[in-house]
């Protein structure tokens, strides 16, 4: 009982370490982030395209059970391709988005669980 409880502390502040420093890593191609981005996961942008994040944009959740990093990955693969996430929306731990010419998730939508 006290060995999972010490382990629940520690997985708790490792989170909200995770929290503080994670930033959003662009690889290549172009990112607009808008105001109130939380990031509880990496999230990598990366492609020869477009990336838009709206307004209050949550990506990860915190509390859950991470495989891996947890990270995001955002690709727009081609030149052309758009990626482009609506205002309020939430992207679930280890999500990935590949658009090979346009992906639009609208607003207030939650990806994953």
């Amino acid at each position: 009982m006290i060995i999972r409880l010490i382990f629940k502390q520690v997985r708790l502040i490792a989170r909200l370490w995770n929290a503080l420093v994670f930033r959003v890593r662009h690889l290549d191609g172009h990112v607009r982030n808008g105001s109130g981005l939380c990031l509880n996961v990496p999230l990598c942008c990366e492609g020869a395209g477009y990336v838009s994040l709206g307004n209050d944009i949550t990506i990860g959740y915190g509390l859950s059970p991470m495989l891996g990093a947890g990270m995001v990955r955002l690709k727009a693969r081609g030149g052309e391709a758009r990626i482009l996430v609506g205002d309020g929306t939430a992207i679930s731990n280890n999500t990935q988005v590949f658009a090979e010419q346009s992906i639009t998730i609208g607003a207030r939508c939650l990806i994953g669980d």
